[in-house]
């Protein structure tokens, strides 16, 4: 986690369950750990029923974009998932080798 929260311009990133508990976060202060896991596994698992609905195949990541970020839900496995926020702009292929790494440690 302290790799992928070192990136220049990643401005935040937890482990959390898919039921939404935080396992390893390294978010600014001003964030609800709390909140920020019961929300990412919520849109995670949105996406999920569409998709499976769809009969499609799951999603690996999801990207929400705003105006002056990108958060980034990756799935790390059967019971984990990675938060990452980024800098509006940021070239995910700097941090998808660290998330494959934790995928290995989480999975």
């Amino acid at each position: 986690m302290d790799e992928l929260s070192s990136v220049e311009g990643v401005l935040g990133a937890g482990v959390i369950s898919k039921d939404g508990k935080a396992v390893e976060m390294r978010m600014p202060e001003m964030l609800s750990h709390e909140t920020i896991s019961i929300m990412a596994a919520t849109v995670y698992g949105a996406a999920c029923t569409l998709h499976s609905e769809a009969k499609k195949n799951m999603p690996r990541r999801i990207t929400i974009k705003t105006e002056d970020c990108l958060t980034h839900i990756y799935d790390l496995g059967r019971r984990t998932l990675v938060t990452v926020i980024t800098c509006e702009g940021f070239d995910t292929d700097l941090v998808d080798p660290i998330v494959s790494n934790l995928c290995q440690e989480f999975a």
